[in-house]
């Protein structure tokens, strides 16, 4: 009895232990394909062209913005990869891809405003933010 005490012990201190652990591991930034591996991006607001590289889909270039666009990547979605995402300052606008090509937008801001999207609640999500 005394055993088994102590082994169910053991497994629920390794547990706890390994699932700290993981909770307190940051995700990899600018990781696009989901990989576990940080990706090589360039935004160009010029002509709203997000070049991408990334060891598992390799070269790509995306067209996601316009002149003006500012980029907010980040993972909205909770999928484990960065969504393609820009701020609009002219409309006050936020615009995020998602991986399969599908895309929201949604009001968020004032004139002025700087996006600072971040995981500001812990739930692996990024969250839409702004600061003036």
């Amino acid at each position: 009895m005394k055993k088994l005490l102590l082994s169910l012990l053991f497994i629920q201190i390794f547990s706890f232990l390994n699932f700290a652990n993981a909770q307190s591991r940051p995700p990899i930034q600018f990781d696009y394909d989901g990989d576990g591996r940080g990706d090589l991006s360039v935004f160009r607001p010029s002509n709203g062209v997000w070049y991408i590289e990334s060891f598992y889909l390799g070269s790509q270039a995306i067209q996601f913005g316009m002149n003006g666009d500012k980029p907010v990547p980040a993972d909205y979605d909770a999928d484990g990869a960065t969504n393609i995402a820009v701020f609009r300052p002219s409309n006050n606008f936020w615009y995020i891809r998602n991986r399969s090509g599908e895309f929201f937008d949604l009001p968020f801001g004032l004139p002025g405003d700087i996006p600072v999207p971040a995981d500001y609640d812990g739930d692996r999500r990024a969250e839409i933010g702004r600061t003036h």
